[in-house]
């Protein structure tokens, strides 16, 4: 049986579902707002660029030749900020297809270009800004945790995260131990507070809070090496302090994982790293080709890493 990381990469498959424009509520949909699910073998042009240190994770999406009346329901004005739409893409192949986006539309429009047959429906989003955005950070007088006092900034951290907008998973939180030893006050927006507290260093990524030091890390049992069975691309590449690499789009890798990457062409780059960002771009189709790759960025750190308990949301 293959392991995780070289299952086959071949016949590439995705589901893109949108929450469509609010309408009547019915009994069936009381919100008033329906899901409209797109899949092959209609074209789907995508790019997806996730990063630790970003402020907004952001996912571009392109449809060809949807049918008019999902064209009109699909329609969102970026000067309207409310109400929010949310919109996931899963995507890979046979036997995983993980979530690869979760966020919110900005702007969708349909439109065609001069000399052009096809009809295309762009769909422009973003993860992270909503949250980011809106909810307040819960009363922390004198922080407790169960009834016993003195809560470390991980424990407030955990319970911050029940305050972000739109039902947040749970959140992927290191090691923050300074204790408080008077009562907490926490001012401004709940995202600020979460970066006070986790020292600049949270995002949010598929619509879940990650705080992580920069030498924590954790397993992802899906996708726990990379190299040419995998679908390494080239060799990978110095940028700047991080190493960069080529890969067959490959949907499992998510931000803040721990990775061993092992390249046959430059073997001084092999060892553990930490996933910092990547892109994700491509075609997917019923009616052609198109190639699909995805660039890595990893972190090697100053210090063994430290892994610590989460689960990156992937289904």
């Amino acid at each position: 049986m293959a392991s995780p990381s070289t299952v086959g990469k071949w016949l590439p498959r995705y589901e893109l579902r949108v929450e469509t424009a609010p309408g009547p509520s019915t009994v069936q949909n009381p919100s008033g707002v329906d899901t409209i699910s797109i899949t092959l073998p209609l074209t789907l042009d995508f790019e997806i660029n996730r990063q630790f240190q970003a402020q907004a994770q952001t996912g571009n999406f392109k449809i060809k030749n949807l049918n008019p009346d999902d064209r009109d329901l699909l329609y969102k004005d970026w000067m309207k900020f409310l109400p929010q739409r949310f919109v996931q893409l899963r995507a890979g192949y046979p036997g995983f297809t993980p979530l690869i986006f979760n966020g919110w539309v900005q702007n969708a429009f349909s439109y065609r270009n001069a000399g052009e047959t096809d009809t295309i429906t762009e769909l422009q989003c973003q993860d992270g800004v909503y949250q980011q955005s809106l909810g307040t950070p819960p009363a922390q007088g004198v922080p407790t945790v169960g009834g016993v006092s003195a809560a470390t900034y991980s424990e407030i951290l955990n319970n911050i995260n029940s305050a972000l907008p739109g039902s947040p998973p749970s959140a992927i939180i290191g090691n923050f131990p300074t204790t408080p030893v008077r009562g907490l006050a926490l001012a401004g927006s709940t995202w600020d507070v979460i970066q006070t507290l986790a020292n600049g260093q949270a995002t949010i990524d598929n619509g879940q809070l990650k705080c992580m030091q920069q030498d924590e890390v954790f397993q992802n049992a899906q996708l726990p090496v990379l190299n040419s069975d995998s679908g390494l691309l080239g060799s990978p590449r110095i940028s700047n302090s991080t190493i960069e690499a080529d890969f067959l789009f490959e949907p499992r890798v998510t931000l803040g994982q721990l990775i061993e990457l092992q390249s046959v062409t430059q073997r001084v780059f092999n060892g553990p790293y930490k996933v910092m960002g990547f892109v994700h771009r491509g075609t997917i189709s019923g009616a052609m080709d198109g190639e699909r790759i995805t660039t890595m960025t990893f972190w090697k750190g100053t210090a063994p890493f430290v892994v610590i308990p989460g689960n990156a949301i992937l289904q």
